[in-house]
């Protein structure tokens, strides 16, 4: 079948032999991602359902960020977001309580945060960054 919506690019060489792909963009250094946890109260966090952080970038690419406490001898994903960095430089990402997280910090007077944030740029290289913060009251 014909499909007319459909384009495409053909290199003829003298030597009928196909030249060759383009040469990637030769960026090998991971993108350098700092994390401040910005909020400093258990209830603040808890009343409004998320966790305020700061991230920082030195190029642009798009970052998955995980927040986690201990709850015993449990590891418990608290908070989970994502933002996309068009350029270096900071962004504020408010990151969404989960329901184990919000369980968690139920009923909690101080909660020791941790803040993991990897950013992958457009290269494919992947850059990690933590921040910690010990919420009271």
């Amino acid at each position: 079948t014909v499909h007319p919506f459909m384009t495409g690019t053909l290199n003829v060489t003298g030597a009928g032999a196909p030249s060759p792909p383009p040469e990637s963009s030769g960026d090998k250094t991971a993108p350098k991602v700092s994390v401040k946890v910005l909020d400093s109260s258990v209830s603040k966090v808890r009343k409004n359902k998320k966790l305020r952080v700061e991230v920082t970038v030195d190029e642009a690419g798009n970052g998955q960020l995980t927040a986690t406490m201990k709850q015993g001898k449990k590891t418990v994903t608290i908070a989970k977001g994502a933002k996309g960095f068009a350029r270096a430089g900071k962004a504020t990402v408010s990151m969404a309580l989960t329901k184990s997280g919000q369980s968690a910090l139920k009923n909690k007077k101080s909660a020791a945060i941790t803040v993991d944030a990897h950013v992958t740029d457009g290269a494919g290289n992947t850059g990690h960054g933590t921040g910690k913060r010990t919420l009271k009251r």
